[in-house]
């Protein structure tokens, strides 16, 4: 049902963001600037690394032997957090984020 009381979602920008973990216990982030000078609705994914036309949404209570910590914005960034606790071997994971123009304070 379509209303003038809520406003509709505004796309502003695509991004997959690359963060790789190093071999046993390791931390990583991965930061972009979206440019919009506040901090926007943003939807995140991940994709799943042995077959990229499988996604997850984001925050993930558990990702295979790592884990994202967390995703965030800023005015001017989206920063994704990830923790590797345990020993494991380096791995790469891709996020896909969706970034709208509305505010967080819009919706």
């Amino acid at each position: 049902i379509q209303s003038s009381s809520f406003e509709s979602l505004t796309f502003h920008m695509e991004k997959t963001v690359s963060l790789t973990l190093a071999a046993g216990p390791s931390t990583a982030q991965a930061t972009f600037e979206h440019g919009l000078g506040y901090v926007p609705l943003f939807w995140a994914m991940i994709i799943h690394p042995g077959d990229s036309t499988k996604q997850a949404n984001m925050p993930l209570e558990r990702v295979p032997l790592p884990r994202a910590e967390s995703i965030g914005a800023t005015r001017n960034t989206i920063r994704i957090d990830a923790l590797q606790a345990s020993p494991g071997s380096q791995i790469t994971f891709n996020f896909r984020v969706i970034v709208f123009k509305n505010k967080l304070t819009d919706i």
